[in-house]
């Protein structure tokens, strides 16, 4: 599959075409003084550029899961234990605004992992042993010490083995 993009100020003087058929991309620039100029792109590094710069999300139609059809039912199932239908859901527009709302949640959970509050648990109680020690005297209550914790686990950094 091929696609071509106008230059967005001289249309019919520039263009760019991608050729994404095989496992590179190929974009072949056309401008007036240079009638054809192609570069082969890693298709992987291409995405990540185009998500990082335009702030956008790609999605492989590969990495959707198969569907099944059963009458009047359309169903996905997407892991073990989770099936979406299309009972309730009478266009796709609607299907995808409930997709949109499961991804953003997903895109925050990715920037916020959940905090394991056994090793909040345990890390506070470190907190407190040692806050002679290893942290200021504002750490010295449990309340405090607990926020110092999740704030240290939140970073992903600190882990607490068990004894």
């Amino acid at each position: 599959m091929t696609t071509t993009i106008r230059g967005a100020l001289v249309p019919d003087s520039y263009s760019t075409t991608i050729d994404g058929s095989r496992a590179d991309i190929r974009v072949t620039f056309k401008t007036p003084t240079v009638p054809s100029a192609t570069t082969i792109l890693d298709r992987d590094e291409l995405l990540a550029a185009v998500a990082a710069e335009l702030g956008v999300i790609i999605i492989n139609r590969a990495d959707l899961p198969e569907v099944v059809i059963n009458g009047d039912e359309v169903k996905a199932s997407s892991g073990p234990g989770y099936v979406a239908t299309s009972v309730g859901w009478e266009t796709a527009e609607k299907l995808r605004g409930v997709a949109y709302g499961w991804l953003a949640i997903a895109e925050y959970l990715d920037a916020h992992p959940p905090v394991d509050e056994a090793q909040v648990d345990a890390l506070a109680e470190l907190l407190v042993a040692h806050s002679a020690e290893m942290v200021s005297a504002a750490f010295t209550n449990d309340t405090s010490a607990r926020d110092a914790a999740r704030r240290l686990l939140a970073t992903g950094r600190v882990t607490v083995r068990e004894a």
